[in-house]
């Protein structure tokens, strides 16, 4: 029997390609930096899974068979330019919708309130600018209603331990050189029945990402 071999496109290449980028978020999540970083490498998950839709749309059109008309290529061509075109505008509008903020509180590093200050030292970055970092205290982790409020200071020069700047770290990120934030919370403005603090980052297009929440002893 004779073995009939398709000429190579690439086409299985950039399969391969598409589906390692895409598997690179999980992957790292779990083996390398830890789930609080899925929200920065899905960057590279979500136009791969794009990609690779796209890709699959446009092998489907394609024609194995005899010549298309000029006609019938033309309505393909346009079908396939506004599928490019949904798929393009459906991930312009959810990048702006998804919480894609991260950050660490450095400070303190227990979970013990000892003195008359709850003093917190943290940083944090997002896509679009980072607008506002609120810390709320809560009765428990559960619980939807805020006890309290505040508004942490943002804008202030951090760097890593090692003496590396945010920069180094998060290039394309507006401010990451000075993506510091402080908060004092004296005792007296605690309410004593909300031990539990959440910190949450807010971006420039209002988008709100929680990164990290703690219950304290007091």
């Amino acid at each position: 029997a004779r073995c009939l071999v398709r000429p190579d496109d690439g086409w299985l290449r950039v399969v391969l390609f598409t589906c390692a980028a895409g598997a690179y978020a999980p992957l790292s999540a779990i083996f390398g930096d830890g789930y609080s970083d899925v929200s920065r490498h899905a960057l590279l998950l979500h136009p791969a899974v794009a990609a690779l839709a796209l890709l699959g749309i446009g092998r489907a059109l394609r024609s194995p068979g005899p010549a298309r008309s000029r006609a019938s290529l033309l309505v393909a061509g346009a079908a396939y330019l506004a599928l490019v075109a949904a798929f393009a505008g459906s991930l312009s509008f959810a990048v702006r919708h998804w919480p894609l903020g991260h950050g660490v509180i450095d400070l303190p590093a227990t979970r013990r309130f000892d003195g008359d200050v709850y003093s917190i030292r943290g940083w944090a970055v997002d896509p679009w600018g980072v607008a506002a970092v609120r810390v709320a205290a809560y009765r428990d982790l559960d619980a939807a209603t805020p006890a309290a409020e505040w508004d942490a200071r943002i804008g202030l020069p951090v760097g890593e331990p090692g003496g590396e700047s945010l920069v180094q770290y998060f290039p394309n990120y507006p401010g990451a050189a000075d993506g510091g934030f402080t908060l004092d919370i004296p005792r007296s403005a605690w309410p004593a029945a909300a031990p539990c603090l959440r910190t949450r980052v807010q971006n420039t297009l209002g988008v709100v990402t929680e990164i990290d929440r703690r219950c304290i002893e007091r």
